[in-house]
């Protein structure tokens, strides 16, 4: 267990690491757009870059979890993975063609469903034809799965040099909207296609001589329905992030949606260190559970928690006494009054972080079925007390779907592993 704590925080280092650099560029090269456009132009670019990426979240895979997962089952029968990785791509560039021809046909012949005019849309069409070299899943998984998680790292913080870079020389020429609308899905697309590369390179250093390209069915059938899954239950976690802030819009009007906006755009800073957690673990659970060694895992999961949990309070007591200030300070004073939204979407983010090896650990040993079953019940808890909250309570009651969902979503994982772990004592 020592050499797998080693490996997880060193993996978790170097993402958490990429994480807070390219969030740290992301914001610079922000704050330039926001200042060369207007608003009504920065705000054509933004409708553009959420119909593309939200397109493209809706209907791609999240392969490289699944990568990883089949992956370290068949490593652990010293089999060659590269039958995987072939219809895993295959998988992931289907997705992204249906992704790129989804986002062109709304901006092509329904921009208005979006809020945009017909030339900002049509000059779109670039950022929706990016899309087709957006199927990285399971390159991304190759890497992880095989202990290079330094390139992904380096390569999406190129990727933010690159769009600051890019931010600052637009913003010297005063260029217009047409010129961002090219030059960030092209900067994209690049990022795109060295991740591929480097994705292939990695395998082909572990499997010299493969001896086929093709997966049997049954291997397909199973890819497939992981796959499947886990997309699925992403796809749910895209809608939850926008979601409570159509509802607080919805029951309490455009102003109170703003405030909640900039509390819930703290909040998702937070929720990155939990993720980047997340994705360090998924390997070596994978390896455990394939090798047999659930309890183990269990253990790990839960030794975990007990570290994280001190980290989230110390984050949930800094955001009690601290948030209000930290609003007025970022956004202005008016923006003061969003500090109850920032203190239980806080909440809800240090329940995920204090249980977050439980969701990979489960999605592994359990299926991508029943994590998904899990989800949507706490994605129930969710839309129930994210109308709720604002209904009953005002703006200070909106996040209280945040909340639910990672209350209910907590203990149905903790109760899985503890309900397993009884019946293998009693068997």
């Amino acid at each position: 267990m020592t050499s797998a704590l080693q490996r997880i925080s060193r993996n978790f280092g170097m993402v958490v690491s990429g994480q807070f650099i390219a969030t740290g560029l992301g914001f610079l090269a922000l704050s330039l757009n926001t200042r060369a456009l207007d608003p009504e132009d920065l705000g054509r670019l933004f409708l553009v870059q959420a119909t593309c990426e939200l397109t493209s979240k809706v209907i791609a895979f999240q392969n490289w979890q699944t990568f990883i997962k089949m992956g370290a089952e068949e490593q652990g029968k010293q089999q060659d993975t590269t039958p995987l990785w072939v219809f895993g791509v295959t998988l992931d560039f289907i997705a992204a063609a249906l992704a790129a021809v989804v986002a062109a046909l709304i901006l092509g012949f329904a921009p208005h469903w979006v809020g945009l005019d017909p030339q900002s849309a049509q000059w779109g069409l670039l950022y929706a034809a990016s899309l087709l070299v957006s199927g990285t899943g399971t390159c991304v998984g190759t890497l992880r799965l095989y202990d290079a998680f330094g390139k992904v790292v380096i390569i999406n913080t190129a990727q933010a040099v690159m769009l600051l870079v890019s931010a600052a020389i637009l913003f010297h020429l005063q260029a217009p909207l047409t010129t961002y609308l090219i030059s960030i899905p092209l900067i994209a697309a690049l990022a795109s296609l060295t991740m591929i590369y480097m994705g292939w390179r990695q395998l082909r250093i572990h499997t010299n001589d493969p001896r086929r390209y093709w997966p049997d069915r049954d291997t397909r059938r199973r890819f497939f329905g992981f796959a499947i899954g886990v997309s699925a239950a992403s796809t749910l976690t895209a809608f939850r992030q926008r979601g409570e802030v159509l509802i607080v819009g919805a029951i309490l009007g455009p102003s109170a949606a703003a405030l909640f906006g900039v509390a819930y755009r703290i909040a998702a800073l937070f929720a990155r260190f939990a993720q980047s957690a997340r994705v360090s673990v998924y390997p070596e659970f994978s390896r455990m559970v394939a090798g047999g060694a659930f309890p183990e895992a269990a253990r790990l999961a839960f030794r975990l928690t007990g570290w994280t949990s001190m980290v989230a309070m110390a984050s949930m007591v800094a955001i009690l006494f601290f948030g209000g200030d930290i609003l007025e300070l970022l956004f202005g004073a008016e923006f003061r009054s969003a500090a109850p939204n920032l203190a239980l979407l806080g909440l809800g983010t240090s329940i995920f972080a204090c249980t977050f090896a439980f969701g990979p650990l489960v999605q592994i040993a359990f299926g991508a079925g029943r994590f998904l079953i899990l989800n949507l019940i706490a994605f129930a808890g969710f839309v129930l007390f994210a109308a709720l909250g604002p209904f009953l309570f005002g703006l200070s009651g909106a996040g209280a779907g945040a909340v639910a969902y990672s209350t209910v979503l907590a203990v149905l994982l903790i109760l899985q592993i503890v309900l397993h772990q009884k019946r293998n004592i009693g068997a």
